[in-house]
C-alpha cells in the first residue's frame, strides 16, 4: 500500500513539474514572440534584416544637406520592403533621425563609404563616377537598380508603380528634343538593368570616348546612336542625337546600340517621371522646379510630396 501511495505521489510531482514546465514555456513564448515592444524590430535580426535581392535604389551624395534624410525616407516608404536603399556618403555622414536609424537596423536603408576625394562639382564627376565598372559591382546581385537624387521626387498618388517598368533595360524623364538639350533619359531619377549596364561599362570607355570627340574637333556634339534599334520607335520624329559628355545620354546611346536591349517608347518613359516633357499622373519627377506656375498648381495637389525636393543638386545629371 505504501509503495502505491509512494507511487502515486510521484507520477502527480511529475505531472506538477511538466505542467510547471510548459506554462513556463507559454509564457516566455508570449513575451518574445507576441507581446509588442518598442525594439521589437530587434527581436530577430537575422529573420528581418533584407539583403540586396533583385531590386535596389541608389542614391550617392556628399554633402551635409538637410533634405537627404527626408528624401531618402519618403523613396524608402513608396518603394517598399523589396527595394533597399544604398546610400553612398563619406564617413562623416551622421543623423539624429531614429526612424532612418531604425531603417538602418532593418536593413531597407543601407550605408556605403564614398571617399572624401570623390567630389561631384561639375557633370563630368558625376559622369565619370557613373561610367566605371566599379560603382555597378558594388550594387551586385541585383538586377534592377533606381537611382535617384536630392532633385527627384516619387508620388504616392501616382497610378504607376515601380514594378510598371521593370521589363525595360533603362527608363528616366525623356529629354525633350530642343536644340542644345540632346537626346535619351535623365539619370537623376532612372532605372537601369544592372547586368546590360555592366556589359556597356566593361566594353565601353565613356572618357576615352569624350576625349576622342574634343580631339575630333565635335566637343559637346550630339553623336547619333548606330545600333539596330529604331530610335524613332524610342522619340518619334527626333530632330536631335544625344550628347554623349553626359552619362545618361552617353547610356542612352550605348543602349540603343546594344542587341537586344529594351527601351520604352516615349509614350511610356513619360509616364515615368517628368522633367521636360508633361504628363499629369507620373510615377515620379525630375527637377520639379523647372515646371511652370500653371504646372505647379496640379504639382500642388497631386503630388504634394514635390517640396521635398530641391534643384540644388551635386550637378545636373
Amino acid at each position: 500500500m505504501n509503495s502505491t501511495k509512494q507511487h502515486g505521489m510521484h507520477s502527480r510531482t511529475l505531472y506538477r513539474v511538466l505542467f510547471a514546465t510548459l506554462v513556463f514555456i507559454a509564457i516566455a513564448f508570449t513575451f518574445i514572440f507576441l507581446i509588442p515592444s518598442r525594439n521589437s524590430y530587434n527581436i530577430l535580426p537575422s529573420f528581418r534584416k533584407p539583403s540586396i535581392g533583385s531590386k535596389v535604389a541608389v542614391i550617392f551624395d556628399n554633402r551635409a544637406d538637410s533634405r537627404l534624410v527626408p528624401v531618402i525616407l519618403h523613396f524608402s516608404s513608396i518603394l517598399g520592403p523589396d527595394w533597399p536603399i544604398l546610400l553612398f556618403t563619406t564617413s562623416t555622414f551622421g543623423t539624429a533621425s531614429k526612424t532612418f536609424q531604425r531603417k538602418i537596423k532593418d536593413g531597407f536603408i543601407q550605408l556605403r563609404d564614398l571617399s572624401s576625394a570623390v567630389g561631384f562639382e561639375k557633370h563630368t564627376d558625376v559622369s565619370a563616377f557613373m561610367t566605371t565598372p566599379w560603382l555597378w559591382e558594388q550594387l551586385a546581385p541585383a538586377k534592377h537598380v533606381l537611382f535617384f537624387q536630392l532633385d527627384s521626387i516619387l508620388c504616392s498618388n501616382s497610378p504607376f508603380e515601380i514594378n510598371d517598368y521593370l521589363q525595360y533595360d533603362i527608363v528616366g524623364a525623356p529629354i525633350q528634343d530642343l536644340a542644345g538639350w540632346g537626346l535619351g533619359f535623365n539619370g537623376g531619377l532612372s532605372l537601369r538593368n544592372l547586368d546590360k549596364t555592366m556589359q556597356i561599362v566593361r566594353n565601353n570607355n565613356w572618357a576615352a570616348e569624350v576625349k576622342d570627340s574634343k580631339e575630333r574637333g565635335l566637343d559637346g556634339v550630339p553623336i547619333l546612336p548606330t545600333g539596330t534599334n529604331d530610335i524613332n520607335a524610342i522619340f518619334p520624329g527626333h530632330g536631335n542625337s544625344p550628347r554623349i559628355q553626359y552619362e545618361d545620354q552617353w547610356f542612352f546611346k550605348k543602349f540603343m546600340e546594344l542587341p537586344g536591349a529594351i527601351l520604352p517608347p516615349l509614350n511610356v518613359s513619360k509616364t515615368f517621371s517628368v522633367e521636360s516633357i508633361p504628363y499629369d499622373t507620373p510615377f515620379g519627377y525630375h527637377k520639379p522646379s523647372y515646371i511652370t506656375p500653371e504646372q505647379r498648381k496640379h504639382l500642388d495637389e497631386y503630388c504634394p510630396e514635390y517640396t521635398l525636393a530641391t534643384s540644388q543638386t551635386i550637378i545636373d545629371a
